[in-house]
């Protein structure tokens, strides 16, 4: 659905990018969790068994215990930053899949009002608010421009008083000023 008047376009907008960020947001939380939680298990399992290893061994000369726990942590150091490291490779390709879905349509409408190709084109509701505005304001355009196309039509047979009437309906139709069209549009 199109919405020519603006209303509800910036929150649907919000929503979808909301939508995507959450999505990702909870899916980085969860991976965070279960990192952490499988951390710590392994940890513990590892580390019990230093400890245990070391608890008898008061008189031997032994290496150095924070040695011997910096060993069995590193590796899940290295294991969480390289999950953390593909995790937001992962989130940057979906955000730039969406964003180039996005900017690519528009940059595609917006070539075709530039060359005034105004045809209809089927809608896209939903992806992105700004894409919806385009849509509603092309729309908004090409009805403006048919109206005024019908206004021209049979214009050699009017009289004198009802070309003006009709000039007067179509100087209604135009933007009032060079900028008019990008306020209503942008």
């Amino acid at each position: 659905m199109i919405m020519a008047d603006g209303a509800g376009r910036d929150q649907a907008a919000r929503r979808l990018d909301y939508r995507l960020q959450m999505g990702m947001l909870v899916t980085l939380i969860v991976l965070e969790i279960l990192l952490i939680g499988g951390g710590l298990t392994y940890l513990h399992i590892r580390l019990g068994g230093v400890i245990e290893s070391q608890l008898y061994r008061i008189h031997v000369a032994h290496r150095e215990i924070f040695l011997l726990i910096w060993e069995e942590a590193l590796p899940v150091l290295v294991v969480m930053l390289a999950v953390n490291l593909m995790g937001l490779l992962a989130a940057d390709r979906i955000w730039v899949k969406y964003a180039r879905l996005v900017l690519g349509r528009f940059t595609v409408l917006t070539n075709q009002v530039a060359d005034l190709d105004l045809r209809v084109v089927p809608d896209t509701p939903g992806v992105h608010g700004a894409l919806d505005q385009l849509l509603a304001c092309r729309h908004e355009e090409r009805e403006r421009l048919l109206a005024i196309r019908r206004l021209l039509s049979g214009v050699e047979e009017l009289s004198e008083e009802a070309l003006a009437g009709r000039l007067h309906e179509m100087i209604a139709l135009l933007p009032r000023s060079g900028g008019e069209l990008e306020d209503r549009c942008v």
